[in-house]
């Protein structure tokens, strides 16, 4: 005797089969809508870590530029060195 099995019991037939399948698909949104949160929010925190790289290497640019700069006879412009060491001290007595 060969039976095949189609996966329904007896007592998962008529009703009831329709009402697991329901919760299946629901289960199955549900899981879905959930993956979809957790990808948008991930999305969401790469780009503001994006945004940060950006806007950190922007002023490591800007300090870089106005530290090259020199006079006319090749010093360096004391304007800028000072006010950078101004600024980092400013930061380490805020934390």
């Amino acid at each position: 005797m060969h039976t095949q099995w189609n996966g329904a019991s007896t007592e998962t037939r008529g009703r009831v089969q329709v009402q697991s399948k329901i919760e299946k698909l629901k289960q199955q949104s549900e899981k879905k809508e959930e993956e979809e949160k957790l990808w948008t929010e991930k999305r969401e925190a790469i780009a503001r870590q994006q945004e940060a790289r950006d806007k950190a290497q922007c002023e490591r640019k800007d300090a870089q530029r106005k530290m090259r700069k020199k006079t006319q006879r090749g010093q360096p412009v004391m304007k800028h060195r000072i006010e950078h060491l101004l600024d980092t001290l400013q930061r380490q007595v805020a934390q």
